[in-house]
């Protein structure tokens, strides 16, 4: 025997220190990429997804460190703004029926055009905002990962 496997202590804090050293850049550098893909992912909604599977896969390389704030921020941003737009989307393709159903219930029998166009618009107005906020919120943590800080 060339070693005695009882020198070798993997509990060791030497041990752990060096093997965060090397895990640490790795799991930041899934986190930018994941940070670029949910930023630019609006241009082509598939790559939202592929942000979201690598928040997932990495997630737990990340537990106990300052990264672990930026993997639940990315996770939790990406889900909220999706319920929100598919409300929304829903909200716009069934919007002139809900006006024509006002107008009928307050006269005219007939669909108020102005009201039927603010249930049109009025969810793409707040999905636009929406996605202005998400991208705003994931440069802000783009910018906290990469002056090595964690988000509060």
């Amino acid at each position: 025997m060339l070693y005695d496997s009882t020198l070798i202590n993997n509990n060791h804090p030497l041990h752990m220190v060096h093997a965060e050293t090397i895990a640490l850049p790795v799991t930041r550098l899934y986190a930018n990429i994941a940070y670029a893909l949910l930023v630019f992912g609006w241009l082509f909604p598939p790559i939202l997804l592929l942000g979201l599977v690598i928040n997932l896969w990495r997630k737990g390389r990340a537990n106990g460190t300052w990264l672990e704030s930026h993997f639940r921020l990315q996770i939790r941003w990406f889900l909220i703004p999706v319920f929100v737009a598919s409300l929304l989307g829903l909200l716009a393709l069934f919007g002139p029926g809900v006006g024509y159903l006002m107008g009928s219930m307050i006269g005219s029998g007939q669909m108020n055009p102005d009201t039927g166009n603010i249930f049109m618009f009025a969810p793409l107005a707040i999905l636009v905002l929406a996605v202005i906020v998400f991208e705003i919120r994931m440069l802000a943590g783009w910018i906290a990962l990469n002056r090595n800080q964690s988000i509060s």
